[in-house]
């Protein structure tokens, strides 16, 4: 058993920090229940100056669940698929990750059958400015939902679209038939309940919605987008801003999340995430 502590963050609408806990060192039981149960209240939990090896990373993320494997196979870490790289660097001439792949709002994996549960993201080399990363509570802003809006959405379900997303934000890189068959549109609600915690919450998303069972699809698209411009606003998001040895633990079934760009040419970044897999399709 390691004694730490889980400490809200300071003038954030919601997240914690856990303070003294080294992810590289075991973790019994009560240790894996105690962070659960912050996870779940707090829906982002911050751990910092850890010092990881892929193993360990993927270990420690293997303690909350089946990991997932991105559809992106090209930016699978070497020698650990588990591992999905968020990179400029070119290495061997290729570029080993992505490097503008989280500059809208969205969820890990809402494109699957099954939306992940949660993602890690560890900080090996970041830029001295710029590279943060917001992330936007959806439990607020749906409680918060100006009622004629939330007549629309609630009850209706949003098609989740890799496909759309590909097309959006990198036409240059079209799918191949294996990634389309590994993700195929998908519908969930837009009001889910969460499994665990048993609230309401949103669950939106930009370029990934195609749209709206329902709806005609711009009425739709539309009103999609006017939902996540409320739930977006400064007062539901979390601005971190990364340091090495940072680790981020969110999650995707009620928070979204978003990157912001830095100077690609002058500056290194290399980041590492897992993702673990969701366990049952999100539910009204």
């Amino acid at each position: 058993m390691q004694a730490f502590e889980v400490r809200a963050l300071r003038d954030s609408p919601f997240g914690a920090e856990i303070v003294g806990l080294d992810i590289r060192k075991p973790l019994d039981e009560h240790d894996v229940v105690r962070l659960h149960e912050a996870f779940f209240r707090h829906s982002l939990l911050v751990f910092r100056d850890q010092k990881l090896s892929p193993a360990e990373q993927i270990g420690f993320s293997g303690r909350f669940g089946d990991l997932e494997i991105h559809v992106q196979s090209n930016y699978h870490l070497r020698g650990h698929k588990e591992i999905f790289v968020i990179s400029n660097l070119i290495e061997d001439g290729r570029l080993i990750g992505g490097v503008d792949c989280a500059l809208t709002w969205h969820s890990d994996s809402s494109y699957m059958r099954v939306p992940s549960k949660g993602s890690m993201l560890y900080a090996l080399e970041v830029p001295p400015v710029g590279a943060d990363t917001s992330f936007a509570t959806m439990y607020a802003p749906y409680s918060e939902l100006p009622s004629a809006l939330k007549t629309v959405v609630d009850g209706k379900k949003a098609v989740h679209s890799y496909l759309r997303l590909q097309v959006n934000q990198f036409p240059e890189r079209p799918l191949t038939d294996e990634q389309k068959r590994m993700a195929p549109d998908t519908a969930h609600p837009i009001t889910p309940t969460h499994p665990v915690t048993g609230r309401k919450s949103l669950f939106l998303g930009g370029d990934v919605i195609a749209a709206v069972e329902g709806l005609p699809e711009q009425e739709g698209i539309e009103v999609m987008r006017e939902a996540l411009r409320f739930a977006t606003q400064p007062q539901y998001v979390y601005q971190h801003k990364w340091q090495v040895g940072d680790m981020v633990f969110w999650d995707n079934r009620c928070a979204l999340h978003q990157g912001s760009r830095y100077d690609t040419v002058n500056h290194r970044r290399r980041m590492h995430r897992t993702t673990i897999a969701g366990t049952a399709p999100p539910s009204f």
